[in-house]
């Protein structure tokens, strides 16, 4: 039961992830506001990374997590930057031809 709960957990907060970018890919102007969750996920990833060369116990082990979950959420805003372009592509296409 443990481990579905933690692949539940992780699955929501992806599909949440790319929900938040998505969003912010269509309505957000400037070009800082979309690359908000990006820039939160990579900085997050890079700051776990550093802390587990850093620690010298078994806190480096929770680190390791923190930093795999990070990497997960950053590879979850660029599918979301990928599904925005091929859209963005697509109705651009779509504008040409009529």
């Amino acid at each position: 039961m443990r481990d579905t709960l933690i692949y539940v957990w992780a699955a929501v907060s992806t599909l949440l992830v790319i929900a938040i970018q998505l969003a912010l890919c269509f309505k957000a102007k400037k070009l800082l506001i979309k690359l908000l969750p990006t820039i939160l996920s990579a900085a997050a990833a890079i700051l776990f990374c550093v802390l587990t060369f850093t620690v010298r116990d078994w806190s480096a082990l929770v680190y390791i997590v923190f930093a795999f979950f990070a990497g997960v959420m950053l590879i979850s805003s660029g599918i979301a930057w990928v599904i925005w372009a091929i859209a963005k592509m697509k109705k651009a296409k779509s504008e040409s031809t009529h």
